[in-house]
């Protein structure tokens, strides 16, 4: 059996993909603050899970997520 890990690690500035009122234009904060969980806490608990069971995964990030985080 082959499996395919694939991590997206993403930023955005107006709203995540998660959004339950989408206002062109507008900054929703409920959706920048789900968005902003990948960063702050979730890859970091993603990479241990995936070290933890001595998983390889592959890791697509964004250019705005890039300037945030430094790296």
């Amino acid at each position: 059996m082959a499996v395919t890990v694939g991590v997206p690690f993403e930023a955005f500035i107006n709203q995540s993909q998660f959004s339950y009122i989408g206002t062109p234009g507008r900054k929703d904060n409920f959706s920048l603050s789900y968005g902003d969980y990948s960063w702050k806490a979730g890859i970091w608990r993603m990479l241990n899970v995936l070290d933890d069971f001595g998983v390889k995964a592959s890791m697509s990030t964004n250019g705005l997520d890039t300037e945030r985080t430094g790296r």
